[in-house]
């Protein structure tokens, strides 16, 4: 498990704002903010839902709103946030050769990457 502690922060992290006490209905007014990952959350209104407010130009939206606690205001969100230097790679691929067997019976090779 410690191998994998500080993706599991920056997973963490960037979902947090510090110093920011902001109710969800001013978050579209508040501009971007920087979360404690240090990469910038941004928060829109729906074009097409009246109430509904977007995060990160519509990769996610708040589904539970103004959930207080002793440390500030929570606001959940139906989708988990990427870490700008973790998640997907597109700067490498892997290839495999596969038999497929067509409905006409010919045996081919199917290549994936």
């Amino acid at each position: 498990m410690k191998k994998h502690r500080d993706k599991l922060e920056a997973y963490l992290k960037v979902h947090i704002i510090r110093d920011s006490k902001i109710l969800a209905a001013n978050l579209p007014g508040s501009g971007s903010r920087r979360t404690l990952h240090g990469s910038m959350v941004s928060f829109e209104c729906s074009s097409t839902n009246i109430g509904e407010i977007l995060v990160n130009d519509n990769n996610a939206k708040i589904i539970q709103r103004d959930m207080e606690f002793a440390g500030g205001i929570a606001h959940g969100i139906d989708q988990l946030l990427e870490p700008p230097n973790l998640g997907a790679r597109c700067d490498e691929f892997t290839e495999f050769k596969s038999p497929v067997t067509l409905a006409s019976g010919i045996k081919v090779i199917e290549y994936a990457r």
